[in-house]
């Protein structure tokens, strides 16, 4: 993942929520991964090319695990969807691709997974 600051400022915005990058610790119950996003994404055009441009776009998903009681981790995702939604300052901002996060069912110990995909746009230096 390109460094814009995403991991620190998803970290100020989110507090004490354990967040691991590009991976999952499924050891614990109560965590959440980021990954970057796949598939193809519509290239952004700047009058004047890519230098000109005054932000970076890093569209990511968050794995959100968070615990064997449903109703609980359903609770914990929407706050962080809402947390992230919420979150805008001189930085940038994210912007969520869906209205809430996506329950994706339980793992092999019950567990609760949910996705929340967000692109986070990030001001660029100078601007």
């Amino acid at each position: 993942m390109r460094d814009f600051g995403v991991m620190e400022r998803l970290r100020a915005t989110l507090g004490d929520v354990v967040l691991t990058e590009f991976t999952v610790d499924r050891s614990r119950a109560q965590t959440v991964g980021v990954f970057q996003q796949r598939g193809s994404y519509p290239a952004l055009a700047t009058i004047g090319g890519r230098l000109n441009r005054s932000y970076e776009v890093c569209p990511l998903t968050l794995l959100v695990r968070w615990g064997r009681d449903g109703r609980a981790a359903a609770v914990k995702a929407y706050e962080i969807h809402d947390a992230l939604v919420a979150a805008e300052d001189e930085a940038g901002y994210f912007k969520a691709i869906f209205d809430g996060p996506i329950s994706i069912g339980m793992d092999e110990r019950g567990v609760h997974e949910f996705t929340i995909d967000v692109d986070v746009y990030t001001k660029k230096e100078g601007n």
